[in-house]
């Protein structure tokens, strides 16, 4: 890869805008529960409202209140715009609430160009730096 293709990959990709948020710790802790330690490809808005509201709750306990302002649903609005796509909201067939699914990570498929055998380190590194790197077998196997 060369010095631009990484620099636009920097200055675009979802998950390197994710990595430079202001509250990083707070979503990848977030979305790594639910969607990856808890194995879920999609999670109905209700239930990851509901426990957004516990980590909320939880946080502003521990770290003061004010420290995450916003309701659940306003975080989860943020996160699934597209301006941000971390999270894709849509509506299963057959559905009559919204689901959504974890995309900043899960975009990141041996498919996608990112991923392409050069990069492939790379990729890794920066995983290992948020914690998010578990090895080939270590969980998180349709990372390339």
């Amino acid at each position: 890869m060369t010095y631009d293709e990484i620099e636009q990959l920097r200055e675009r990709h979802p998950a390197w805008a994710l990595v430079r948020a202001q509250n990083v710790a707070f979503v990848l802790s977030f979305l790594s529960r639910v969607f990856v330690d808890g194995g879920e490809s999609n999670v109905a808005a209700s239930r990851l409202i509901r426990e957004l509201d516990d980590e909320l709750y939880a946080l502003n306990q521990r770290l003061g209140d004010g420290a995450y302002p916003r309701s659940a649903k306003e975080y989860l609005d943020d996160w699934s715009n597209p301006s941000r796509s971390w999270l894709r909201r849509y509506y299963p067939p057959g559905a009559d609430e919204p689901h959504y699914d974890l995309t900043v990570i899960g975009g990141l498929t041996s498919e996608t160009p990112v991923c392409r055998p050069p990069l492939r380190p790379v990729r890794r590194a920066a995983l290992r730096a948020v914690g998010g790197w578990r090895g080939p077998s270590g969980g998180w196997s349709r990372l390339c």
